[in-house]
């Protein structure tokens, strides 16, 4: 039924498939940083060092937290005539899940949460099919299906420290021209802070459902040799949820704040500093969290940008179609052996700009992907030594559809991956059948120098994380099957 639901006319009476995946992610990162010379120029030009590790990025390699996921399935299927066949799945089209310490906040805020980036992608679709027997060799299928997502992301935001290098970011009406204040916050720490941005825990919860339909076709070319042909499509979700956001501050310094007080509280003056950062704060030149991260840099503590704010994505999820091909060298009673090939191509590219709406459009997050089309390569084996026993063996080749400038571990498609797959099927009655497999997925390791760095100026977050990647996945699987 996911496949090419046209497989289902050779399915006899009532059939009953039920399975399980246990799915175990692994991953590592190490941050590609600044060299000391480098280094030294980034604290000197802003433009180097915004699009440059963050101060607080771990510099050693970090494995992502242990996870396993369970994966289920299901499938009823019943032949109303020779003609006709119905059959009703359950399945998990796209899921994704990680969970990473990145950051070294103990040193910045210890009040700033152990995990720092935080995917839960969750679809279940439930697919209503039909296929119909057009002649002894020909048979073509289709289902429509009610699919559920649920996500949550949880992502920092680094935004400019606001008195590092001695600029006011986004304040075009003002720098910290003034002898006075420029000398007397240097010499209090506040413009050679270690810190070049300040950071914020950000998490978005969404859930929403829409709608999946796919179509195949069948064809019997002989006793030995068949060919499929099918294709989903999935309409885009409407996903609507919650945003909460807190922005942590660094270490209380004291002086320095008394001199931020002495001007940015200036109330009693002719000319009031006060009143240049509400006006720019009325005009949209900075924001609400941005003009108390300016009056607040140095206190330590934290302060709330969104708390439980209306959040909305559309999230476009992608249509695929391929061709597949299966020949039997050994053909006979309680015997086989049957060799597969498939091709699978899918539109990834509808992942290009996510873009999430906050509170009815007074403010929004614009998640950048820009990822490219990919294609599957299949290669699968099916033994069936004697009645009781049969072994399957499988390998694919699948090339990635992230790209480099959008790379992120919680969306860790790093690079094209290759996959083996082995199990076995054991008949325990003639009615009655268990299957087994184990699949590893391995990628190839990806690396970035420290020139690519994104940072996203206006979403005040990076788009990707330069740096090293390994990732691999091992998934066991399990199933009972039955006619009756």
């Amino acid at each position: 039924m996911y496949w090419n639901p046209a497989g289902i006319t050779r399915i006899e009476g009532w059939h009953i498939g039920v399975a399980a995946e246990l799915m175990s992610p692994a991953g590592t990162y190490k941050p590609a940083l600044l060299n000391d010379t480098l280094l030294n120029d980034a604290l000197m030009n802003a433009a180097t060092w915004r699009d440059s590790t963050f101060s607080i990025t771990r510099q050693t390699e970090t494995r992502s937290e242990k996870q396993i996921f369970f994966v289920p399935s299901l499938g009823v299927v019943r032949k109303l005539s020779d003609k006709f066949t119905v059959g009703l799945g359950l399945w998990v089209p796209l899921g994704m899940g990680g969970k990473w310490d990145l950051l070294d906040t103990t040193g910045y805020n210890s009040a700033f949460p152990e995990i720092d980036f935080e995917i839960d992608l969750k679809t279940v679709d439930i697919h209503p099919t039909i296929a119909y027997k057009l002649n002894d060799r020909i048979s073509v299928g289709a289902g429509a299906g009610l699919v559920y997502a649920d996500v949550m992301i949880r992502q920092p935001l680094f935004f400019l420290n606001p008195y590092f290098g001695g600029k006011i970011r986004g304040m075009t009406i003002y720098e910290i021209a003034d002898a006075t204040l420029k000398d007397s916050l240097e010499a209090a720490g506040g413009l050679t802070s270690k810190y070049s941005h300040l950071v914020a825990e950000s998490d978005f919860t969404l859930s929403g459902f829409t709608y999946s339909t796919n179509l195949g076709v069948m064809a019997k070319i002989n006793d030995q040799l068949q060919i499929g042909l099918s294709g989903h499509y999935y309409g885009d979700v409407t996903l609507k949820g919650k945003l909460n956001a807190i922005l942590y501050y660094p270490p209380a310094n004291a002086r320095a704040q008394q001199q931020i007080d002495n001007v940015w509280n200036d109330t009693i003056s002719a000319f009031s500093s006060r009143a240049i950062l509400e006006g720019a704060n009325n005009t949209g030149d900075i924001k609400d969290y941005e003009k108390n991260a300016i009056i607040n840099a140095y206190r330590g503590g934290a302060s709330y940008i969104y708390t439980d704010a209306d959040a909305e994505l559309t999230l476009p999820l992608p249509a695929d179609v391929g061709i597949g091909i299966s020949y039997k060298v050994i053909n006979e009673n309680n015997r086989h052996l049957i060799l597969c090939s498939d091709f699978q191509y899918t539109f990834a590219s509808v992942w290009n700009v996510l873009y999430i709406d906050i509170n009815n459009g007074e403010d929004g997050f614009e998640f950048v992907q820009n990822w490219n089309n990919s294609f599957r390569i299949s290669l699968g084996t099916e033994f069936k030594i004697n009645p009781l026993w049969t072994l399957r063996g499988a390998y694919y080749f699948e090339k990635n559809a992230g790209v480099t400038e959008t790379l992120l571990p919680i969306f860790p498609d790093i690079n094209p991956r290759n996959s083996v797959n082995l199990g076995f099927q054991f008949t325990i009655n003639p009615n009655i059948a268990l299957h087994c497999s184990y699949e590893g997925i391995f990628f190839s390791e990806k690396k970035m120098s420290q020139y690519d760095w994104v940072y996203n100026d206006e979403n005040r977050f990076y788009d990707n994380m330069a740096g090293t990647y390994n990732f691999h996945v091992n998934n066991f699987m399990f199933g009972l099957d039955a006619d009756f």
